[in-house]
């Protein structure tokens, strides 16, 4: 009877220093996570406004340098970056409901102070055909985002149009070769932020 005592214990005591050390990895792997998003997050942010940092440096140089603005809008909680320095605008897109032609695309648009001119755009997650509209993260067509001209009284500001059409308009690009799916799916998530993150800059947190 004593044995099977003493046995009882035993496998309750394991039990528990194993649940103990299974929590303990959650906790570890998940704060692990979380860093490397935020990591790549500040970097985006950063570089957009060519704030200087190293890969041991960037919590400090973003702490230093970007004031963060903190929202709610549909339940949500969502943040607008400042720099302190530029003044440049910066938000995450992607997190609402529009989404690209197969798995969202989530990424960081970095806007004058003006809310009408983009400086950069860089692409954290995206889930596109490769060599398709998994080119949505390559510089050659991202590039073509930077000093673009929002046009902020059209019902769509930022327009992804046909490959190689002669005389886009200011707020025009091309799309990406092969998929034009993605690129609709990208024009409607940039649009989409555009508005949102506008209304709640300019309107004190309230969405217009």
């Amino acid at each position: 009877m004593k044995n099977y005592i003493r046995l009882v214990v035993f496998v309750a005591i394991l039990g528990f220093i194993t649940s103990l050390a299974f929590v303990g990895m959650d906790l570890l792997f998940s704060a692990r996570i979380t860093a490397n998003e935020n990591a790549a997050l500040y970097e985006a942010i950063l570089s957009h406004n060519n704030e200087t940092y190293t890969t041991s440096t960037v919590f400090d140089a973003f702490t230093t340098n970007i004031t963060v603005h903190d929202y709610t809008i549909h339940g949500q909680d969502v943040k607008i970056y400042v720099d302190n320095n530029t003044n440049n605008i910066s938000f995450v897109f992607g997190i609402f409901a529009a989404s690209g032609y197969i798995g969202d695309i989530v990424g960081v648009m970095t806007m004058e102070s003006d809310f009408e001119t983009i400086v950069n755009i860089t692409i954290l997650q995206q889930g596109e055909t490769p060599g398709l509209g998994g080119k949505v993260v390559q510089r050659d067509f991202l590039d073509q985002f930077v000093g673009l001209k929002v046009d902020p009284t059209s019902q769509t500001p930022i327009i992804i149009g046909p490959l190689g059409s002669t005389g886009n308009l200011p707020n025009e690009v091309d799309q990406i070769a092969g998929a034009t799916n993605t690129s609709n799916g990208f024009e409607n998530i940039l649009n989409e932020s555009y508005f949102i993150y506008k209304g709640l800059w300019e309107n004190g947190g309230q969405s217009s």
